[in-house]
């Protein structure tokens, strides 16, 4: 619910310095809400790395299953940069592991309810 303008008029105090300590108060809000938005940037970018990634692993794990062995393939080089793949991957799966651990206790975690009730349905 947004305030009107008598409620704001009426609910701010009338002296300077009560005023330049609101905004400060707002101002440092501001602040740690933009760095929040930065820590969220640098997950969300490592994370499209991450799935770039998985999706060149599909897409390496398709043409392998669905052509032919002996079939002559245009793209026949790229199946064997699957290693240099593996490498990278790794590499960034780690790094994501350790920006989490480094983040764990900044951003909450929202808990997993989908594979709880999995979990809950095989042990039955």
């Amino acid at each position: 619910m947004r305030a009107t303008k008598k409620q704001i008029s009426t609910s701010l105090p009338g002296d300077v310095e009560a005023l330049k300590k609101i905004i400060a108060d707002q101002g440092r809000i501001i602040a740690r809400n933009e760095s929040v938005i930065v820590k969220k940037d640098s997950v969300i970018s490592s994370k499209e790395q991450c799935i770039a990634l998985l999706e060149e692993f599909v897409r390496l794990h398709k043409l392998k299953k669905f052509t032919a062995s002996t079939e002559k393939s245009l793209n026949q080089q790229e199946m064997f940069n699957e290693a240099e793949l593996s490498v990278a991957a790794e590499a960034v799966l780690t790094e994501q592991e350790s920006e989490r651990d480094a983040t764990s206790h900044d951003v909450p975690v929202k808990p997993k309810q989908k594979a709880e009730s999995r979990q809950k349905t095989l042990a039955r």
